[in-house]
This record gives C-alpha cells, structure tokens and sequence, in this order.
C-alpha cells in the first residue's frame, strides 16, 4: 500500500496535450519521462513509488534554463525537482492500464524525502530513451547551449583570473 500524502485530490490533471519526447532515464522501465504541451512548457514525470496495484509519479512543470542546467549536468536531478516552476506539484497513481487512478496536488515540502532522488543523481545520456526526433534534436540542442554557456562562463573567468595584479598572488618570503 502506497504511503498517504496530504493534498489536493483533483478529478483530472490540470496539463493538457501533453506528449512524450523521452525517456531521461529508463532503467527497465522509464523512472524520469519528459513531456512538452502544446504551449512548450517542459514537465517531468519522476517514479517515486509503487504497491501491487499502482505507480506512483511525481510531476513537475520545470523552466526552460532549469532543464537545461540539468541536461548539461550542471544540477542533479533532486536540484531540478525542486527548482519547480511553481511551488506545487501532482502524484499520480496510475494503474495497470496507464490510466491515473488518483491525481493529488500537492506541495514539495510535504512530499516524504525518499520521493526525491538522491543528491548524487545526475543526468545521464546513455540511460535515455528518445520518442520524438524533432524533439530530440531540440533537446540535444538545449544540452549543446548549455555546454556553450558554461564554456564561455569559464573562459571570462581565466581570464580575469590571468589578469589579476601580482598583488593577489600568494607571496612567498624567505627567511
């Protein structure tokens, strides 16, 4: 039996024409889904738990630059999940048939800790499952931005660091 969560119950999700661009991590079965709307807004669905009769799923809208950072493994998965668009969050209990049973809004601070992934938990592109081609490349093209951004992030800083006065460079005397 899966652990009750205080929240909201709702009688549909509020996320409408949503559909599967991959699977970022499957390992015998997806655990992380990406999924866009209509409108391009970027929600995750993460496995947190199941029982004999359910699965359960959290998800989470996430912003553009967010999954990014995480695509780029510039943050791990926990960092993602919540850095959350909004506060609040939806489990789904899905059955068998693929079909949400119950769908409870709820908050990420109430959520129990082991619904969150480990703090080591990084992206990783080898355990990922692509659905939508287009999609994809627009995905692989956000990771490359965001390897780019970094890149020249880091280039500025040595060169500040190159031109910094002696006066800042350790001084070793001699006695």
């Amino acid at each position: 039996m899966l652990p009750t969560v205080h929240g909201l119950h709702l009688p549909d999700l509020p996320i409408k024409n949503r559909r599967l661009i991959a699977d970022l991590i499957y390992f015998d079965g997806a655990l992380l889904s990406y999924y866009r709307d209509n409108g391009r807004s970027h929600y995750l669905y993460y496995w947190c738990d199941a029982d004999e009769s359910y699965n359960r799923w959290l998800v989470v809208q996430v912003g553009d630059h967010t999954l990014r950072r995480f695509l780029a493994r510039q943050i791990t998965l926990r960092q993602l999940l919540l850095r959350t668009e909004r506060t609040d969050a939806y489990l789904l209990d899905v059955g068998s048939d693929g079909q949400p049973a119950r769908i409870l809004r709820v908050e990420l601070a109430d959520l129990p800790d082991d619904y969150l992934p480990a703090d080591e938990t990084w992206y990783d592109a080898s355990l990922s499952v692509f659905y939508d081609h287009l999609a994809a490349r627009e995905l692989m093209s956000m990771m490359q931005d965001s390897l780019q951004e970094a890149q020249s992030k880091l280039k500025l800083i040595e060169q500040i660091v190159s031109r910094a006065p002696e006066a800042l460079q350790p001084a070793y005397v001699v006695s």
